[in-house]
């Protein structure tokens, strides 16, 4: 994934390209204009707040986040941000058992899970066909998206195994982000997945972001969508589980 852009030399030029700010995109150093209009990945969560307040908006909590994922659905809970079926109306079989390919992923709504025919991010613009009703972008997959939600259990949570060890002793230090990115795994592209990152990292996964215009962040755990405008932005990757 993209790092800090460096300034050209003869030797670390792209192949038919003289001049211009360059940026690392795995084993090549590319244009940094190729990237453009791709969303900012591996972000801290700092980094994401400090970016928001200065554009005179909020990160979203985790309530808020899902509210504009599927609030618009009649107050109905979808698996994706578009509905219930990756697919939409084909058989999702390939894609459970990871055998989608290149074909299963043309027919794909999200830059996430297996069968990619180019790995990294893609454009903020890309799959419109996965807009939610209320018309957001890629709320799944390509980087995940910080909230300011602190990560604890759900009430009634039991702590038991994978997760005395996997997620208990990460409660009340990290954060929750959502959406996945094109790094996850499609078995867990659904809109309820919480995963979490620790708010000083930025190595390991995609974490990147998506703005609410203006206002306080509600406490309640439950909002409205109507008075929650959206802004289409860039996201990130953290460390954590389900990359």
């Amino acid at each position: 994934e993209p790092t800090e852009p460096t300034e050209p030399t003869t030797s670390s030029l792209a192949p038919g390209h003289t001049s211009g700010w360059l940026i690392r995109r795995f084993d090549r150093r590319v244009p940094l204009a190729e990237l453009a209009d791709h969303p900012v990945a591996h972000l801290t969560y700092w980094e994401a707040e400090a970016y928001a307040a200065w554009a005179g908006h909020r990160l979203p909590t985790e309530a808020e986040w899902e509210a504009a994922c599927f609030g618009a659905s009649g107050g109905k809970t979808v698996r994706y941000p578009w509905g219930d079926r990756f697919f939409g109306a084909e058989d999702d079989s390939g894609l459970l058992e990871g055998t989608g390919g290149a074909t299963s992923m043309a027919r794909m709504r999200a830059k996430i899970g297996e069968g990619q025919a180019e790995l990294g991010t893609t454009s903020v613009t890309a799959f419109p066909e996965g807009d939610t009703a209320s018309g957001c972008r890629q709320m799944c997959g390509n980087v995940w998206e910080w909230t300011t939600t602190t990560f604890y259990p759900w009430p009634g949570y039991v702590l038991d195994w994978p997760y005395r060890e996997n997620a208990a002793p990460w409660f009340g230090f990290n954060k929750v982000v959502k959406g996945g990115s094109w790094t996850t795994s499609a078995l867990l592209a659904h809109s309820k997945h919480r995963n979490y990152y620790h708010p000083d990292e930025r190595r390991e996964v995609p974490v990147g972001l998506r703005l609410v215009r203006g206002g306080d962040a509600p406490d309640q755990l439950s909002v409205s969508l109507s008075a929650l405008p959206v802004v289409r932005t860039g996201a990130y990757d953290g460390p954590g589980s389900g990359h």
